[in-house]
C-alpha cells in the first residue's frame, strides 16, 4: 500500500453545472484555498440557450454570469435574457476553463477538496481530465461532503452558516460558504 500524500492545502469549491441524467457540463466553478488563493470561471463553450432556459438555472444561475443585455429588436432563444458575454474576463473556452482549474489545484496540491451536496461537483471535476485513471497524483480520488459531516455530527442543514446577501448559486459565493460551514463543523467537531 502506497502511502497518502501530504495535504498541502484545503480547497473548497463548487459548480454550478447543468445535467441532464446522462451528461453534466460546466456553467461556473469557484474555488477557495485555506490559503485564500480564489478562483472564479465561467465556461464559454456553455450552451447559452439550454441554461438561460432551463427551469433552475435560468432564475438561479444565468443572473450571476457576465450577460451582455440583448439588442433592441432582438428575437433570439434566451427571449431577453441577455447573452453571455464570451469575452469577459472571467469566461473562458471549455480548454482553458479545465486548464486554469487545473493550475488552481495543482498549486494548492495535493490539497484535501471539500463541496457541499459534492457528489457532482467531484464528478464534474474529474471528468476535466477524462478517465479516473488520467487524474493526477495532486488531484485526490473523492470530495469530502459538508452536508455527510454535517449528518455524522447531528446538525441540520438550518443550523449551518446560510448563504450571505450576495445570494446563492454563483459558484465562488458558494465555495466561499462552502468554507464557512466547513469552519462552523469543524468547531462543532471539537
Amino acid at each position: 500500500m502506497t502511502e497518502p500524500l501530504p495535504v498541502w492545502e484545503t480547497v473548497f469549491y463548487d459548480f454550478e453545472f447543468l445535467e441532464d441524467g446522462h451528461t453534466i457540463e460546466p456553467v461556473s466553478f469557484g474555488a477557495i484555498t485555506s490559503g485564500g488563493s480564489r478562483l472564479y470561471l465561467v465556461n464559454a463553450d456553455l450552451d447559452e440557450r439550454a441554461v438561460a432556459n432551463h427551469e433552475f438555472l435560468g432564475e438561479h444561475v444565468w443572473p450571476f454570469l457576465p450577460v451582455r443585455p440583448c439588442q433592441p429588436g432582438c428575437r433570439c432563444a434566451q427571449r431577453g435574457r441577455g447573452h453571455l458575454d464570451r469575452n469577459h474576463p472571467d469566461a473562458r473556452p471549455l480548454a482553458q476553463f479545465r486548464r486554469t482549474i487545473d493550475a488552481f489545484m495543482q498549486a494548492a496540491g495535493p490539497a484535501e477538496l471539500w463541496a457541499d451536496h459534492a457528489a457532482y461537483d467531484h464528478v464534474c471535476l474529474a471528468q476535466g481530465y477524462g478517465p479516473m485513471a488520467n487524474l493526477p497524483a495532486y488531484m485526490p480520488r473523492f470530495t469530502h461532503d459538508i452536508q455527510q459531516e454535517a449528518a455524522r455530527l447531528g446538525i441540520r442543514d438550518d443550523e449551518l452558516p446560510q448563504p450571505g446577501p450576495e445570494g446563492e448559486h454563483h459558484a465562488l459565493h458558494d465555495a466561499v460558504l462552502v468554507y464557512r460551514r466547513h469552519q462552523f463543523l469543524k468547531g462543532t467537531a471539537s
